[in-house]
This record gives C-alpha cells, sequence and structure tokens, in this order.
C-alpha cells in the first residue's frame, strides 16, 4: 500500500508545476487537490513550489525584458540608418533635378541670344588639332574651322558662311596645296556645335530621359571657372559654366574640346568671305 502512495504522490508532484501554472484540466485539477488534501508532504512541496515558481518565471521574464530591449535598441539603430540612407538620397536627387533644371533654364536664355563670338580648341587622340571660330549676329554667321593633322603635317581649313538677309549660303574649303572647293552645304556654328550633350527639359519626359541618359552631375571646376560637371552613361562628359550655362569643355570619347564665348561682342555686320 505504502509502494502506491509513493507512486501516488511521484505522479502528482510531478504535475504541480502544470498546476500552479494552470495547465491541467479540470479532473486532474480535482484529483490533485484531494491529494493535496491528504497528502502533508505533498501538500509541502506545493508551497515550496509556488514560492520557487513566480521567482524563476521572474528571473525569465527579466531576461526576456532584457532581450526585447536589446532586440528593440537594435531597431531603433536599423531605423536611424535607413532613415539617414533615406535622407542622404532624397537630398542627391533634389540636388540632381536643381542643377538639371538651373542647366536647363539657362539654355533656354541662350537660345534667344543672337550675337555672339564662340572659339574652340579641339584636341584627339590621333594628334589632330582643330581651332575653330564663329561670329554670329542676327542669325547670320561666318564660321572658320581648321584641323591640323600632326602625322602628315598637313592642315585644312574651312569656312562656313551664311547671310541671313540674302538667303546665301557657302562652304570654302582651302587644302595646304593651295586648292579650294566652294560648295552649298551645311552651315556650322561652334555655339551650336558645342552643345552636343544639350540638357532642355521641356516635358516629364524630357526630364526622364536627362535622368536615363546623366550618370552623374555635380560641381566642379574647369579652366577657373565654377560649372556643373555631367557624366553620361555612355562615359561622355561635359563642363557647363555655372553661372552663364555656356559649355567650357566636352570629352567625348577620344576628343577634348575647350570653349571660349563673348556674348553680345559682334558689332559689325557679318562680312562675306573673299573667294
Amino acid at each position: 500500500m505504502k509502494m502506491e502512495n509513493k507512486t501516488i504522490c511521484k505522479v502528482v508532484q510531478d504535475l504541480l508545476p502544470s498546476y500552479i501554472e494552470k495547465l491541467t484540466s479540470k479532473e486532474t485539477n480535482e484529483y490533485i487537490e484531494k491529494h493535496l488534501n491528504e497528502c502533508p508532504d505533498c501538500q509541502k512541496i506545493f508551497e515550496n513550489m509556488k514560492e520557487e515558481l513566480p521567482q524563476n518565471n521572474s528571473e525569465q521574464a527579466n531576461e526576456e525584458i532584457k532581450y526585447l530591449k536589446k532586440f528593440k535598441n537594435k531597431l531603433n539603430i536599423l531605423k536611424i540608418v535607413l532613415l539617414i540612407i533615406i535622407a542622404i538620397i532624397i537630398v542627391s536627387f533634389a540636388s540632381k533635378l536643381y542643377m538639371l533644371f538651373d542647366i536647363s533654364s539657362k539654355t533656354k536664355e541662350l537660345d534667344s541670344v543672337n550675337n555672339y563670338y564662340a572659339k574652340m580648341h579641339e584636341y584627339q587622340s590621333n594628334g589632330t588639332t582643330i581651332i575653330g571660330e564663329t561670329y554670329y549676329k542676327d542669325d547670320s554667321s561666318l564660321t572658320t574651322i581648321t584641323s591640323y593633322f600632326e602625322n602628315t603635317n598637313n592642315s585644312m581649313k574651312i569656312t562656313y558662311y551664311k547671310n541671313a538677309q540674302t538667303n546665301e549660303k557657302f562652304n570654302v574649303i582651302e587644302l595646304q596645296n593651295g586648292q579650294s572647293k566652294i560648295e552649298n552645304g551645311e552651315v556650322v556654328d561652334i555655339g551650336k556645335y558645342s552643345r552636343r550633350i544639350d540638357v532642355k527639359i521641356n516635358s516629364v519626359n524630357d526630364l526622364w530621359n536627362c535622368l536615363k541618359d546623366i550618370k552623374n552631375i555635380s560641381l566642379a571646376k574647369c579652366n577657373s571657372k565654377n560649372c556643373y560637371f555631367i557624366e553620361t552613361y555612355d562615359g561622355s562628359q561635359i563642363y557647363i559654366e555655372k553661372e552663364t550655362g555656356l559649355p567650357v569643355r566636352e570629352i567625348i570619347r577620344d576628343t577634348v574640346a575647350d570653349y571660349w564665348y563673348d556674348l553680345n561682342s559682334v558689332e559689325e555686320q557679318i562680312i562675306k568671305p573673299q573667294i
């Protein structure tokens, strides 16, 4: 009989932790409570367990709270880092937009300029040097482009003339051996030629094309001038003077071209070159 009682006590004692935490069924609770009323030893063990379990649960709860606090702190730090990254992206994008719209605005203003002198020095990787200049007034223009070929020590000069009043236009090609050729061909203007990378924003589509083509835009110095520096995804680069919107330097593939402008400086009418 004593062995049977010990077995019952052992079963009840195993159930006591679950009983204290109210995890046992109604029938099991009735069985445990009946036994506790009849068994002083199990009743004593039950009282000790009730004192110990809350303490253990409290320690476990404290550990969980500490873990949650650490997790919350890490989560807060992650949120701050993400907010900083997002802020940097937004500021960078807003700065890029501002520079693009500023260039576009100045470029549109330049379209209305009808009097200027423009000069270009272009250097190619094969040793060819090209010097060009344009006098432009009231839609009439006179442009000369002289190419010096390092490999052959030869040169070639092309003159482009256009008279807006008479609609007369022609090209004169002068070779080093004195030969010349006159053609009714295109009219080249250094002022227009220098804008091979053009930034004009008149619509959302124009803005999208700019953002799609331009890899980087930032502030830089070039030829002692404060400039916007633009780099496209195809590797082309251009420095645009911040104050005027005029190109200062273009780097396209193996060619580097520097530009100088003097606005409203052509006082006389464009004179037709002697042929």
